[in-house]
């Protein structure tokens, strides 16, 4: 590990060289690195932060979707089981993750699947459909 010239040399002498983009902890600020000491060295601080970012992550994951001013598949002429996307035509896989887990998100309320993993698995195998919102005059967000 090195500045990128002493990265250079070794290659150039067949020395395998593996380049890591390190930056010092909280930008350098030393009385940042301290409170991290003093977090990280806290076992019972660092179980309270894990066990809080375990109930954020389950809330988000576990929370019930809502709609306002909604209109039905019938009135926007959508076939069954198509959810409606923001942004251009774009396939499952090359969606980003934000947008697949809102894609899944409304799949699982919609109830027609009840885990993220059974709405993707819906998804993949062609049951859901995906459509981009201004296909049918709407908007999503």
């Amino acid at each position: 590990m090195g500045v990128a010239e002493f990265a250079e040399a070794l290659r150039q002498q067949s020395v395998p060289v593996v380049e890591v983009d390190w930056r010092p902890p909280a930008g350098g600020d030393l009385g940042l690195v301290e409170i991290l000491k003093r977090i990280y060295s806290n076992q019972d601080l660092m179980e309270r932060i894990n066990a809080a970012n375990t109930q954020v992550l389950d809330r988000i994951l576990n929370a019930t979707p809502g709609g306002r001013y909604c209109s039905s598949e019938r009135a926007l002429g959508l076939a069954p089981r198509t959810i409606l996307h923001a942004g251009p035509p774009i396939s499952w896989e090359r969606m980003c993750g934000p947008q697949k887990r809102a894609v899944l998100g409304a799949i699982r309320f919609e109830g027609w699947a009840e885990t993220e993993r059974a709405a993707a698995a819906l998804i993949e195998s062609g049951q859901v459909n995906l459509s981009p919102c201004h296909r049918y005059g709407a908007v999503g967000r």
